[in-house]
């Protein structure tokens, strides 16, 4: 529950509520509208209050935005990074699209530049378990939660999983009385390990995500504004962005610097 406190009257007043049955071990308070939570089943969740919301009802209810199987019972949550912050790298970090300069150098500069990927975090979280392992839980921005999501999704369809152990299925939230695929989480020791991958592995993650082009927020919002407003033939007239390898790799090394 979310309370306010009234110091006039000395009076706590519950002003939102998770309705989910959850036996909480550790919880953290992200921002005002956002809360961290670890429970008994090794799983860790997210809630979202909606203080503008228009009812009363939807106000007075915490809706649950993420929902992840750690593998491990937290309880501790404290805000924090085990590497100390440096503005230039943490804050904002910007990889330009490798590119092959012929004639034309000075446009694939400009190019380059218009079409950098940028890491942004937020809030960054470190949790400890039962068990004695140290991790943390970084808040992301939407451009990079869409990289960093699609990235996933192609590790996970082209690589085979250690036991045949599906990923989804490993990750998926397991309480007492059900069974969730998880959402809102990305798993940051699957991310982290595509710089261990053959090569040939690599190529084929990349060419399953430019495929898919759901990596690119802003390439997800455009083909929602032209399937409403232009036909097909005109969609497919205009060039389209393609990652690299070398892209991939710079994101994920950048990523492994902020914890």
């Amino acid at each position: 529950s979310v309370v306010k406190y009234y110091p006039e009257y000395e009076t706590l007043e519950e002003i939102a509520r998770d309705f989910n049955q959850n036996w909480v071990t550790a919880i953290e308070m992200l921002t005002n509208d956002v809360y961290l939570g670890a429970e008994n089943f090794q799983n860790i969740f997210a809630l979202r209050r909606n203080p503008h919301s228009m009812s009363e009802e939807i106000r007075c209810r915490l809706d649950t935005v993420g929902i992840y199987n750690l593998g491990e019972m937290i309880n501790k949550f404290m805000r924090g990074s085990l590497v100390m912050a440096n503005n230039s790298s943490l804050s904002s970090m910007n990889i330009a699209k490798e590119s092959i300069m012929g004639d034309d150098s000075m446009d694939d500069c400009t190019e380059s530049e218009s079409r950098k990927l940028t890491l942004s975090i937020g809030t960054q979280t470190l949790y400890a378990t039962i068990d004695g392992s140290i991790g943390s839980v970084i808040g992301l921005d939407a451009s990079s939660a869409a990289f960093f999501t699609a990235l996933q999704r192609a590790m996970t369809r082209i690589v085979n999983p250690v036991g045949d152990l599906k990923h989804d299925v490993f990750r998926s939230y397991r309480g007492q009385r059900n069974h969730q695929a998880s959402r809102g989480f990305i798993d940051g020791d699957l991310i982290e390990s595509f710089p261990e991958l053959d090569p040939a592995i690599m190529d084929l993650i990349v060419e399953d995500m430019n495929k898919e082009r759901r990596w690119d927020i802003s390439d997800l919002k455009k083909q929602e504004a032209r399937s409403k407003n232009q036909t097909q033939d005109s969609m497919d007239t205009e060039a389209k962005r393609d990652l690299s390898v070398g892209e991939i790799l710079a994101m994920v090394e950048n990523m492994s610097m902020v914890h």
